[in-house]
């Protein structure tokens, strides 16, 4: 991939590609460079359904685009409206869409951004800021215009963006609710944009070494497996010992978690007696919902009406894991490893020995969950 031009205009990043580029180089060269719409994925800030980096990881290494929801696409639309709507409010500004180019960090050719809009001052042709345009369902976790509170992921998205073309500050331009239009002036945090590049780093030697980021809980990850091995092949394998206490240990945690949302769940109905709303504070906290719902009975139409039930019957595929082991195997399996470590036994033998034994079986707790609305990057482990 040749560098196009390198020019003021676009601040210290290069222009990689441009609306001039063949569709296969650009589909080749999103393969191995991390971009503003990754990062936030890759630092584990944006909502769990957005995406996973082992997800990521498979979809360069495929050369696969991102999935484009309503949202997505009705964002894409409006994009031209909003920007033309900033244009409006800063006659002053002089506002170039960016979006058919790559720009990319002159000295991190791989970390990249294709910004909405550059922004120059009337007669100038030095970059002088970016633009970047957002929809919204809803004005949660967005603060006033005029402020810098934005969501996480959009933060990181523009911080990225600022360190690859080295503007000082960006506007942010969203349409809330298709009728709440607000402006954000974010900083560059250079601290903060060096934990988001050493993210994309280890994410890239990743990539370039063949290696899959570990497994982790969220939805596209789990559905990235499916897809991977779609089709099955009846036989079985030995699972690593540490795996299978994991997944014990995991399996007890949701028991414990389960039994105490009931109690909690109990002792808020006790305290609204008969009333619908429970508030903290002034804040409303939850709220009793008590309907009737009427549902077909499936069974009872297939063998009463099978023509009709042939003609709205629909297949979905099921893939999920059943436990099989069974309790009082599970139990002695917990404590198998280090038992066998002592005795010398291996730890099937000492499965076998302790499933004799009436002791308890160990408790674990779930470990705390983290604040989603940190701006920090503790959250991300590393690779």
């Amino acid at each position: 991939m040749e560098t196009l031009s390198t020019s003021p205009e676009y601040g210290r990043a290069i222009k990689l590609l441009d609306a001039d580029t063949p569709r296969e180089v650009w589909v080749e060269a999103r393969q191995n460079l991390i971009g503003a719409s990754d990062i936030p994925v890759l630092a584990q800030l944006t909502p769990p359904a957005w995406g996973s980096a082992f997800d990521m990881y498979w979809k360069k290494r495929l050369g696969q685009s991102q999935d484009q929801n309503p949202g997505m696409y009705w964002g894409h639309i409006h994009e031209p409206q909003i920007m033309d709507h900033f244009r409006f409010e800063h006659p002053n500004l002089n506002v170039v869409s960016g979006l058919n180019m790559i720009l990319g960090h002159a000295a991190h050719k791989w970390a990249t951004c294709t910004p909405d809009g550059l922004i120059y001052t009337q007669g100038s042709s030095e970059l002088f800021s970016l633009l970047e345009v957002k929809t919204a369902a809803n004005g949660k976790y967005w603060g006033p215009s005029g402020s810098d509170e934005v969501p996480d992921h959009y933060h990181a998205q523009c911080q990225w963006q600022m360190m690859v073309t080295g503007v000082p500050s960006m506007w942010l331009a969203v349409l809330i609710a298709g009728n709440d239009y607000r402006e954000y002036i974010l900083t560059a945090d250079l601290e903060y944009q060096a934990g988001l590049l050493n993210v994309g780093q280890e994410f890239r030697t990743l990539l370039l070494n063949g290696t899959p980021p570990p497994i982790d809980g969220l939805t596209a990850t789990t559905n990235r497996l499916r897809e991977l091995y779609s089709e099955t092949v009846d036989k079985t394998v030995d699972l690593d010992a540490e795996l299978v206490d994991d997944y014990h240990r995991a399996q007890d945690a949701v028991r414990i978690a389960k039994a105490q949302l009931s109690r909690a769940q109990n002792r808020i109905r006790d305290s609204l007696k008969d009333a619908t709303r429970g508030q903290f504070l002034g804040v409303d906290i939850v709220q009793r919902l008590s309907y009737t719902r009427t549902n077909v009975d499936g069974a009872e139409l297939m063998a009463k009406y099978p023509q009709i039930w042939a003609e709205v019957a629909r297949q979905t595929t099921v893939d999920v894991l059943k436990p099989l082991a069974p309790k009082k195997w599970a139990r002695a399996w917990r404590c198998s490893t280090t038992t066998a470590r002592r005795s010398g036994r291996t730890s099937r033998e000492v499965v076998r020995i302790s499933t004799r034994s009436s002791a308890a079986p160990k408790r674990f707790s779930a470990p705390p969950r983290p604040s989603r609305r940190s701006r920090t990057l503790t959250r991300h482990r590393g690779w």
